[in-house]
């Protein structure tokens, strides 16, 4: 059952952007355009009705506000939602019919017209079953208090609905999207002792034969920025200036295949050999004898339980290495992890929380940053101390947090946040550090020109594993698939998105272009979770990277987004029933052979298909009846052909075939008149 404190929903959202793109084609049409007026009367209603559901899901998730079988309960007001984003699915797609110019037979017309007047009678029908017609009344029947019930409403007025732009998100005379870059850290606060001291002991431990290191420290620590600092340190690289410098990140449920290419990647370019073969036996067997032939210095992050007895065994490293200089300095949030990996205690460094001091130093270096990290005279300094404090010491918590609260200039603001920190029960996530953070998200809805959009793509990325590197460019697809990244160039904006999310350390940048683009980037495993349960609460299912040999048991017919991206699924059941799903992620399960028939015939409200990575050798013919499907992603598959229907796909705007095995693309391709995207890079049989 989906939780109606999730704020804002996705189908909540859906139902505005449809309404505005609805309008959009009505006032473009060139026919129908009475029965187009009947239709346009009602969507004031709907979005207005759509407003009000929204503020009574927010308000039924403050819990201070009970339910009893006399009321409508959460489930009831989602699938209601649900129904009527179908319905206006529906509506845009015969507004959109009405603009095509050769749209002239006098039958078609006819045909669509009756069309548009049954659609209008099955929406007031559905507007007369709604849960409640008064929703706000209806409240007062739950809370006792009416101050309360106003002090509610007051506390969420900032994340309403439509606190964001819609449409197009730069306007035609907008001279460009907002030009931002990631900001490289700026100063590291309270790591020197420790840094120091991890120094000292690599250095010895060349002359003592100790070549285990560790650093232990719980989520959020800055382990991960330590162990960058030790990395890049001048004292290390001279050490091992002449040897193999290796880095590894490990992650909770890691791919030992995905560590040992990662391995043979690095070591290949700095010993200028080529690996020829890609057999996995071919490549355990070359990066056996090239940790056994040069030294090397290995620093591996966050290792979990999950993988620390087998993972040196798994990265080939040599039980008693030839070089009794061989150094591994790995990190963890368990001695007991690092212990398994060989780490003696006196080779352990613990991270300990930030001092005040330190805290407030790190804290005012984002809280304040146009004025040189210097408290401005209008904020009460002991409120935003406090606000500091709530952060626990916690570089990453201190850095998120800090930015939140960058740009609110007046002590009730500080006020509200310090409340909101200290568990006044607006978070269901409180007591927890992602309940912390949970604050860094809702600031996301103040982004001027991008509003909830924003907050939107970050819950996204609950759809990867945790600590999967993902790279931008697939998730813009994803976005612009979900209808969260549109206009005239979603790509660009796209990445104005991504620059914005690492503005804010929600993600932290892999890799750049010469630009300062991000091109691949993570998500830090505490801001994972914080957007994970808050985005399976939408009827979501994400199930990325578990190992899962067969579809899960709980999937049901309430599922708006399914991602069970990298598993070892086999089949897709045709009992799958989906009629509001909206996005289904696939990709990479290589036993996948065959998606039936039945299933893409029952998910017709499908915005997202991502295929990528499986062994489908076709695709059903009954394709075209995706008709809202906007991103299709086939990348490294072995399909040679598909099917026709695929130029019924009217909607699609993103089609992604790179590195598949297409020898031919299908006949009517050019009616597909959304495509913005055709990525058929690297297919060689085509």
């Amino acid at each position: 059952m989906g939780d109606p404190g999730f704020i804002p929903g996705f189908v909540g959202y859906a139902i505005q952007l449809a309404g505005d793109q609805i309008i959009h084609q009505i006032n473009i049409a060139i026919r129908c355009r009475k029965e187009l007026d009947a239709l346009k009367v009602l969507l004031p209603r709907i979005q207005k009705m759509n407003m009000e559901l929204q503020e009574y899901r927010r308000v039924l998730s403050s819990g201070k506000v009970s339910t009893s079988p006399h009321h409508p309960l959460p489930s009831t007001v989602n699938s209601w939602l649900n129904e009527l984003n179908a319905l206006l699915e529906e509506a845009s797609d015969l507004a959109q019919h009405c603009t095509i110019p050769s749209y002239l037979h006098l039958c078609s017309r006819n045909r669509t017209s009756k069309k548009i007047r049954q659609l209008i009678k099955n929406i007031e029908e559905h507007l007369a079953t709604t849960p409640s017609v008064a929703f706000l009344h209806q409240l007062q029947q739950h809370v006792a208090n009416q101050q309360v019930l106003n002090q509610i409403k007051e506390r969420v007025n900032f994340l309403d609905l439509n606190s964001g732009t819609s449409g197009d998100l730069f306007s035609s005379t907008s001279s460009a999207a907002p030009n931002t870059k990631y900001i490289e850290e700026a100063i590291v606060v309270g790591q020197d002792s420790a840094s120091n001291a991890l120094v000292e002991l690599i250095e010895s431990g060349q002359h003592k034969n100790v070549s285990r290191f560790g650093i232990v420290g719980k989520g959020g620590a800055g382990k991960t920025l330590l162990l960058k600092r030790i990395f890049n340190s001048n004292q290390v690289q001279s050490l091992f200036s002449n040897d193999l410098m290796l880095w590894l990140t490990v992650s909770q449920n890691p791919s030992f295949k995905d560590l040992r290419n990662d391995l043979v990647k690095q070591i290949a370019v700095k010993v200028d050999e080529r690996l020829k073969g890609k057999e996995e036996d071919h490549v355990k067997t070359w990066l056996n004898e090239a940790m056994k032939k040069h030294k090397f210095a290995l620093f591996i992050d966050d290792v979990w339980e999950t993988s620390a007895t087998l993972l040196l065994e798994e990265l080939c490293v040599p039980p008693s290495p030839d070089h009794n200089s061989n150094v591994i300095i790995a990190t963890s949030r368990s001695t007991s992890v690092l212990s398994r990996l060989g780490v003696p205690p006196s080779s352990l460094i613990q991270m300990q929380d930030l001092t005040e001091d330190d805290s407030w130093k790190l804290f005012s270096s984002h809280a304040f940053p146009h004025s040189d990290g210097i408290l401005p005279r209008s904020i009460d300094e002991e409120t935003a101390r406090r606000v500091c404090k709530e952060c626990g010491g916690l570089p990453l918590t201190l850095k998120v947090i800090g930015h939140a609260m960058a740009g609110l200039s007046q002590s009730n603001e500080w006020e509200f946040a310090l409340q909101r920190l200290q568990n006044d029960g607006t978070y269901s996530l409180s007591g927890t550090l992602s309940g912390t953070l949970r604050l860094s998200y809702d600031a996301l809805a103040d982004v001027a020109g991008y509003g909830i959009s924003l907050q939107l793509c970050f819950l996204h990325l609950a759809v990867f594993f945790q600590g999967q590197i993902i790279g931008s460019r697939v998730v813009i697809m994803y976005w612009i698939g979900e209808g969260l990244v549109v206009g005239t160039n979603p790509f660009r904006i796209g990445e104005v998105y991504v620059s914005l999310l690492a503005d804010r350390y929600l993600i932290e940048p892999v890799q750049k272009d010469h630009d300062g683009k991000v091109i691949l980037f993570r998500v830090h495993d505490v801001l994972h979770d914080l957007a994970h349960q808050i985005a399976e609460k939408e009827n979501g299912l994400f199930q990325a990277g578990r190992g899962l040999l067969e579809f899960p048991a709980d999937v049901s017919s309430g599922h708006v987004r399914i991602s069970l991206i990298e598993n070892n699924l086999t089949r897709v059941p045709k009992t799958l029933g989906a009629p509001y799903i909206r996005c289904l992620l696939l990709a990479w399960n290589p036993s996948l052979k065959e998606i039936p028939k039945e299933v893409i015939g029952n998910m017709t409200a499908l915005r997202v298909l991502d295929l990528s990575g499986t062994a489908l050798r076709s695709l059903p013919e009954n394709m075209g009846c995706l008709k809202h499907l906007v991103c299709l992603r086939l990348r490294s598959v072995p399909i040679k052909r598909l099917p026709n229907s695929v130029a019924a796909l009217k909607s699609l705007r993103v089609l992604d075939l790179d590195h598949s095995d297409l020898i031919q693309l299908p006949v009517g391709i050019s009616m597909l008149t959304s495509l913005q995207l055709l990525n058929v890079s690297f297919c060689e049989h085509l």
